[in-house]
């Protein structure tokens, strides 16, 4: 605040307490003169537009095609979670398991856990390979509730 003019400064404490009203955020007074604002549930659902489940699933299939996968063929899962869940927003990483398992359940893709394999890794199935070449005409947001 100690960079903002009186007018602007204003603004500020006006708009913190028109969002401790609507519920986005508290305040909470802390020891030792410390104060806190703190993000609600419900100021952490609006912070974010985010994708369907089934726009995640494509996301998520995609990065087989665009590696020109075929059937057996696995992404580590170190990729997941280094190249691909960064990109998506908080709300939408917290989801990822969720729709991963959905696509593993209808048979797009499987889990290695490495013990098996050397890689614990995403596999393409052939449900997910037809659907990412045009052949599977399965809507994902019909796997999706």
């Amino acid at each position: 605040m100690r960079g903002l003019n009186p007018e602007e400064q204003k603004q500020f404490i006006d708009t913190l307490n028109d969002m401790i009203n609507l519920g986005l955020i508290s305040y909470e007074s802390g020891d030792g003169g410390m104060d806190l604002l703190r993000l609600t549930e419900k100021g952490y659902e609006e912070l974010y537009d985010c994708r369907s489940d089934a726009e995640i699933a494509k996301l998520l299939l995609n990065e087989f095609k665009k590696r020109n996968y075929k059937v057996g063929e696995i992404i580590p899962m170190r990729n997941f979670n280094f190249n691909f869940i960064p990109r998506l927003n908080p709300k939408e990483q917290d989801r990822f398991v969720e729709v991963a398992n959905t696509l593993i359940a209808n048979v797009f893709i499987s889990y290695e856990d490495g013990k098996h394999k050397s890689i614990e890794g995403l596999v393409l199935q052939k449900a997910g390979y037809e659907y990412i070449n045009g052949v599977n005409t399965t809507y994902l947001k019909d796997l999706f509730h």
